[in-house]
């Protein structure tokens, strides 16, 4: 036995048996593959073995038909706090008792061409899960569901459309959606256009097994990839020293100097995990976490997996005015150099960050442990402890020496560190691990907070004076001054502008409040466009740079030009940037220069747990940058302008709910009959072509109502494009299967070669086939309501005839119409 084996036994102990149970239940099962095929499927029959024989094309088609595909889900954890954040789906087949895995059918549905019909089915299971998930508002609310896809699926011209309508119909924003390719799926360049795509309209791609393909670091940079997931061939390695260690650390830092999200896949035990989070892994999952289960189970699953730390926050309860009480009584603390005092407050802040508290939590933390020795100052009154929320708890557990779980977890964390502070002061000789092993063995704080001991006394703890600390900690809250006033202020103008119809002047003000909250030189507030991946400015406000005004009508910012803006918008995180920071980013500092200023803080607007924007304030080149004790008060001021947004957001769905077909996106009929109207009085000469789909009742009677929704939604789109380059062209839906275009300055050669041009791209797209009718109106005055009949009788008798290819060759040249 090694001379410290004894020493070191308490810490041992308490990591195995936070961890025995974990062991036990996977010992109890031997069989269990290395793989994502679960050696026990929950709820089925046991799964076979990946070895055993492909299933046919013919049991495939009758497990199909009867049913058998199920989809089980496994989550992925964020490591930091133990969240749930994603959930990857995992395709499951039952033929007779038999629960096949899929590289026993995947292939032949490929081979047999039954791989889209067997993905869309995933697909549309996923999104009606995570859509279920958003509804019921619980744990999983904000989760996102991984599916994935196959070369195939992606080269298939139907599945953008699909992925679309899926999302629109269970009201599933893109973002909540993650599709996982492999690298040699991305690398090949005939899916290139459809990932550009699907990146374009917001869903996030990831990819899979990566260490294992053939992506080039080149390729890797232009793949419109956000999340990279770490093969489990390395993670099962990366517990000891090897070169699969190495691999796993290379790629965590490729991945964070490329602003991706990054996911060890198969973890299964608590070295690995121990392991990953030292090299500051995001994400994991597999077998040590959960194993792929069923629906019924995944409340559960959640609430098991999340272990968030019991008792009240006391940064609910804390204010301004706390930390002038504090940092008074801290500075005469102070008089004395302590290197004590200074290991107590440094072991309280790694403890915090440790368990994954919030920042609100992680600030009362450090400001508690300032004062935790409080009682050797005569202070005036017995009751200061009981000003500062925390702080007469923090002295009974301090002076009753035993473990109050029941406290809130700022005091607990605090006080073990004084523990060990006490255990330092009587033997200055020992080093911080065995001082917290010491408090660990004596029983004196709770196996929570223990277990946080034991992992941070294995890193060291970096010691910061306590002057400096103080200098930082009045430096905060000299600059929290006065912000509750201000944000009572910012509240109250949201309020008093909540009547106002103008949707521009609403987020005006709130933006130019919002810049007075923060002191910034200028604020800006900015749309997230999703489908273009562009940064579309909506309002600027204060000391504007060169060529910005405060309603820009094309400023907007392509999220691939700036790395920083695009990893704020995929994965939520902040950023600040300075001109005068070597480590900033060069594409923002670019910008800061050419708009005149010296630093920048961005932080996320989200609406209802979606990513929607950002908020973007500059500093001046004379005012102080930005700093990271800023992010508290910057977020709270997004939140604040997120209920602005809101606001705003909801004119804006009124103004489409009153002009806007919910299902296309383009005008209704309301909106057809105002342009005819301005049209007609101003006697401009104009073309209007009315078109009728074939056969929709037939695609929905056959295919369902989903199909016939995708057929109009490829038909909008199409009838948009058509008019994209008409000025003042219009395209519309007059209701059920009636849509029209209004072509003004067309004469009937040029409305019909428009129409050719619509029927060719419908054709290309699969979409469907339309009976259209063409009436013009020459330049003069002339009837809205003739020229439309006139339209309307000609698509009804080429419908009626039913002959080529159902395009209208007759027209109606109104010259004069009364």
């Amino acid at each position: 036995m090694r001379p410290d084996a004894a020493r070191r036994r308490p810490l041992e102990a308490l990591t195995c048996r936070r961890s025995g149970d974990h062991r036990e239940r996977h010992a109890a099962d031997p069989s269990r593959e290395s793989g994502e095929a679960s050696s026990r499927a929950r709820g089925g029959g046991r799964m076979t073995a990946a070895t055993a024989e492909s299933l046919s094309a013919g049991q495939l088609g009758r497990a199909l038909a009867a049913g058998g595909l199920q989809v089980r889900y496994q989550p992925i954890i964020s490591l930091p706090d133990r969240r749930v954040v994603g959930m990857e789906c995992l395709a499951r087949l039952q033929n007779g008792d038999e629960l096949v895995a899929p590289a026993r059918f995947i292939a032949t549905a490929e081979t047999h061409g039954l791989i889209a019909d067997l993905g869309a089915e995933v697909l549309r299971q996923a999104i009606a899960r995570v859509a279920g998930w958003r509804r019921q508002g619980d744990g999983l609310a904000a989760v996102w569901v991984s599916v994935n896809v196959s070369p195939l699926q992606l080269a298939d011209p139907t599945f953008l459309p699909l992925v679309r309508s899926l999302l629109r119909e269970y009201s599933v924003p893109a973002s909540a959606l993650t599709l996982e390719i492999t690298e040699t799926v991305a690398t090949a360049g005939a899916v290139q256009p459809a990932l550009e795509a699907l990146s374009a309209f917001g869903v996030r791609l990831a990819l899979d097994d990566f260490g294992t393909g053939f992506a080039t670091l080149d390729g890797l940079k232009r793949l419109p990839v956000r999340m990279l997931k770490i093969d489990r061939t390395f993670v099962s390695e990366v517990a000891t020293p090897s070169r699969a260690r190495a691999i796993v650390r290379a790629v965590i830092a490729l991945a964070e100097t490329l602003g991706l999200y990054v996911v060890a896949e198969g973890v299964e035990t608590e070295d690995q995990l121990v392991v990953l989070e030292q090299l500051n892994c995001l994400a994991a999952q597999g077998f040590y976490f959960a194993e792929p289960t069923e629906t019924p189970e995944l409340v559960d699953l959640q609430q098991g997996i999340r272990r968030a730390p019991t008792g009240t926050d006391l940064a609910t309860l804390w204010r301004p005015e706390h930390d002038a009480t504090v940092l008074a009584a801290a500075r005469l603390l102070a008089i004395r150099p302590s290197r004590v005092r200074d290991t107590v407050v440094a072991l309280s802040s790694a403890c915090g960050r440790r368990m994954g508290l919030s920042a609100g939590s992680n600030y009362v933390t450090r400001m508690l442990s300032l004062v935790h020795d409080h009682r050797e100052l005569v202070l005036a009154g017995d009751d200061w402890a009981a000003r500062v929320p925390g702080a007469a708890d923090l002295a009974t557990v301090l002076a009753d020496g035993l473990p109050r779980p029941d406290l809130p977890i700022e005091v607990r964390v605090v006080a073990a560190a004084a523990g060990v502070g006490a255990v330092l002061r009587e033997r200055p000789d020992l080093d911080l691990a065995s001082c917290c092993e010491q408090v660990v063995a004596g029983g004196t704080v709770d196996d929570e907070v223990a277990a946080v001991l034991v992992s941070v006394a294995t890193r060291p703890v970096p010691i910061i004076g306590i002057d400096t600390v103080l200098d930082t900690a009045e430096a905060y809250h000299s600059g929290r001054s006065g912000v509750e006033e201000r944000m009572r202020a910012l509240l109250g103008v949201t309020r008093a502008i909540g009547s106002t119809r103008d949707m521009r002047e609403l987020l005006r003000l709130a933006a130019d409040e919002a810049r007075a909250v923060l002191g910034a030189a200028s604020l800006s507030v900015e749309r997230w466009d999703r489908e273009t991946g562009v940064l579309r400015t909506l309002v600027n406000v204060g000391e504007l740079g060169p060529a910005q005004v405060v309603f820009p009508a094309d400023e907007f910012y392509p999220l691939i030009q700036f790395p920083e803006s695009q990893r704020l918008l995929t994965m939520g995180m902040p950023h600040l940037q300075s001109v005068n920071d070597p480590t900033s980013d060069d594409a923002e500092v670019g910008m800061l220069r050419r708009l005149g200023k010296g630093s920048c803080a961005a932080v996320p607007i989200l609406i209802e747990d979606r990513l929607w924007g950002r908020m973007y304030a500059t500093t001046s080149p004379d005012q102080p940058a930005f700093e990271a004790r800023d992010l508290e008060l910057l977020t709270a001021v997004a939140g604040v302008v997120s209920t602005v947004v809101v606001q705003a957001e909801h004119l804006d769905a009124m103004a489409r709910q009153a002009f806007e077909d919910a299902l296309t996106g383009l005008g209704n009929r309301r909106v057809v009959d105002d342009a005819l109207t301005r049209l007609s009085a101003d006697g401009r000469p104009t073309a209007l072509v009315l078109l009728d789909v074939d056969g929709l009742k037939e695609i929905n009677d056959s295919l369902g109502h989903g199909a016939g929704d995708l057929a109009l939604q490829v038909l909008g789109d199409a009838l948009s494009a058509s008019v994209a380059g008409v000025d003042g062209g219009l395209a519309g839906r007059l209701g059920g299967d009636e849509f029209t275009l209004l072509l003004p300055d067309h004469d009937l050669l040029a409305a019909q070669a428009v129409v050719v041009t619509l029927q060719e791209r419908l054709a290309s797209q699969r979409g469907p086939t339309v009976s259209c009718g063409v009436a013009v109106a020459a330049a003069g005055p002339w009837s809205a309501r003739v020229l439309l009949a006139e339209a309307d009788a000609q698509a009804y008798a080429v419908k009626r005839r039913r002959r080529g290819d159902r395009r209208s060759t007759r027209t109606a040249n109104l010259d004069r119409v009364p």
